[in-house]
């Protein structure tokens, strides 16, 4: 008598035991989905695109928050809840800059940038972690599974390739969560590799007296300078790492070409 209902289970979807194990991840995704829209129907209310966004953001915080010793609380606490509301990353790194200068205002940007991963992480880990854990023993799985299996073997340099490699941020963040890798090594390879991408931004946000992301700003053209020379290191940084990192584990960073020379 009782292997009929195991035999049924196997056999066909279960909605309702799924709703059943599942209820508390898809209420905090319907939550999350709310937040969401209410930012997507207040931009479309007051007509602001996201540059103008931008904008009014900046304004609203160089008026309340410069020159204030929780200033920088207030900075950090708005960027550890960038990831739940899609805010782009750049514009407060850039921002950072422009309050803050460039040696402040860098550690600022790579501070409350990696503590912002925090948030991506430990939703990869909660939502995503049996999913993973269930695709492991897959073997058609591409170049996905290729970083799944080199952040599990070594999630520090794993982490610090994909940070300087410049894969979106998040993505990143929440596949790393679902692999549930250690926290402190992501974590640390994540600040590590922050330093280097924050730079240019923080630069450009310093060079900046103004709103960044209006019309009505003056430039110092040598911080300026510096900005644009830091964003060409960067990104040459991050194809010679790339090329470096084809060398030593080319099935991790061009798989597409080690597989068709097989």
């Amino acid at each position: 008598m009782e292997a009929t209902p195991n035999n049924e289970k196997k056999s066909g979807f279960d909605a309702g035991q799924f709703l059943k194990d599942n209820a508390v991840k898809i209420i905090a995704i319907v939550f999350w989905l709310a937040i969401v829209g209410a930012v997507v129907v207040y931009q479309r209310s007051t007509g602001l695109g996201p540059q103008a966004l931008a904008a009014d953001l900046v304004e609203q915080l160089q008026s309340s928050i410069a020159g204030t010793w929780w200033g920088p609380l207030v900075y950090t606490f708005i960027y550890f809840l960038r990831p739940v509301i899609l805010f782009p990353a750049s514009v407060l790194t850039i921002l950072a800059g422009n309050l803050y200068g460039l040696p402040f205002g860098l550690a600022m940007a790579v501070v409350a940038g990696t503590i912002s991963s925090i948030i991506p992480y430990f939703a990869g880990r909660w939502l995503f972690g049996s999913a993973t854990d269930a695709e492991e023993e897959n073997e058609d799985i591409g170049r996905l599974m290729k970083f799944a299996n080199a952040l599990r073997e070594n999630p520090f340099q794993t982490v610090i390739t994909m940070r300087l490699l410049f894969l979106p941020y998040d993505a990143v963040t929440i596949f790393a969560g679902s692999l549930k890798i250690p926290f402190v090594p992501f974590f640390v390879a994540t600040a590590l590799g922050n330093i280097v991408g924050a730079i240019p931004y923080v630069a450009l946000g310093a060079s900046v007296e103004g709103n960044p992301f209006t019309e009505d700003v003056s430039l110092n053209p040598w911080i300026l300078a510096l900005a644009a020379a830091m964003f060409v290191l960067s990104i040459g940084g991050s194809q010679v790492y790339k090329r470096f990192q084809a060398k030593r584990n080319p099935e991790l960073v061009e798989p597409e070409t080690s597989t068709a020379a097989q």
